[in-house]
């Protein structure tokens, strides 16, 4: 009971399997088949059931390698190659991701075991990288100044244990670029994603920054 979901789904599928491979068993036992007189017959097509079975093997091991290793739990968002989205579950043979569409992926255990992958929510804390333009002969002084403005107004932005920063990060064909980097809690990301440039455009329009 005390397990986290990441486990719990994942044995729980499990023991499904299990289970019914018992209740064959004895179903046979009772109807007066012995299970040993097919122990010679399941040691010849052991191997090749083993090869017909070999991806779905591969899938099983790299379950165990998740639930073990723990690069995602239920919950987390990651990214892997072209898939990035919430985990739902995690099962025997495969995962459960959920992405914002509201659509449901399933990828095989082996592929998220060996691929690269990236957990955005791993970690308490996470940076959300804006860039805000200006046009070219702004008072890149004042810029700052509206910016700190709405960096210091946004209650989702921590500063500690690592603070804001801003900087001129690209002098584009028509556009000076400035950065912001900014760190919030996971939890928090999304809503600061969501009306930070809003706010920056509000704050630039008020100060007279040409954007």
């Amino acid at each position: 009971r005390g397990a986290e979901p990441s486990l719990k789904t994942f044995l729980g599928s499990l023991v499904d399997v299990l289970l019914k491979a018992m209740i064959i068993i004895m179903a046979m036992d009772v109807i007066g088949i012995k299970a040993t007189s097919f122990i010679a017959l399941l040691g010849a097509m052991g191997l090749a059931i083993g090869m017909a079975l070999q991806g779905t093997l591969q899938n099983f091991a790299g379950g165990v390698i998740i639930l073990l290793m723990k690069p995602f739990k239920v919950d987390d968002y990651i990214e892997c190659g072209s898939y990035k989205g919430y985990i739902k579950e995690i099962r025997i043979f495969h995962t459960i991701m959920r992405p914002f569409n509201g659509r449901t992926i399933i990828i095989p255990n082996s592929e998220l075991a060996t691929k690269s992958l990236i957990n955005h929510t791993k970690e308490p804390q996470i940076r959300l990288d804006v860039v805000a333009s200006v046009a070219y002969g702004t008072d890149l002084k004042k810029a700052k100044e509206v910016l700190w403005e709405v960096i210091r107004s946004e209650k989702e932005i921590v500063w500690e244990p690592k603070k804001p920063s801003i900087a001129v990060s690209n002098l584009g064909d028509s556009s000076v670029d400035i950065t912001l980097w900014l760190w919030t809690k996971v939890e928090d990301y999304w809503t600061l994603w969501e009306h930070i440039r809003e706010d920056i455009y509000i704050a630039f329009n008020n100060a007279g920054v040409e954007i």
